[in-house]
């Protein structure tokens, strides 16, 4: 499993005028809270934390994200 550090590029809404570049993490879905836990300690400064399998691109809560790159990927041990 893969914890996966991401750019992100998209605006706030409303008024879809604050345009962002940020940092976001993608965590596998079967980690326990405390994995995630440990997980974020090495990714402190996140904006958000997606789930595998949710999409990036598009409307979120708060915020649209129109592109992203990958830049970090972490190993994660197996939950047992």
């Amino acid at each position: 499993m893969r914890a996966i550090l991401i750019s992100v590029s998209g605006m706030m809404h409303p008024p879809f005028s604050n345009a962002f570049t940020d940092k976001c993490v993608i965590l596998p879905a079967e980690l326990s809270d405390s994995m995630r836990d440990e997980v974020l300690r090495n990714y402190c400064d996140v904006f958000y934390v997606f789930t595998s399998g949710d999409p990036i691109v598009g409307e979120h809560r708060s915020f649209t994200i129109f592109s992203f790159d990958v830049l970090e990927e972490m190993e994660v041990p197996a939950v047992c």
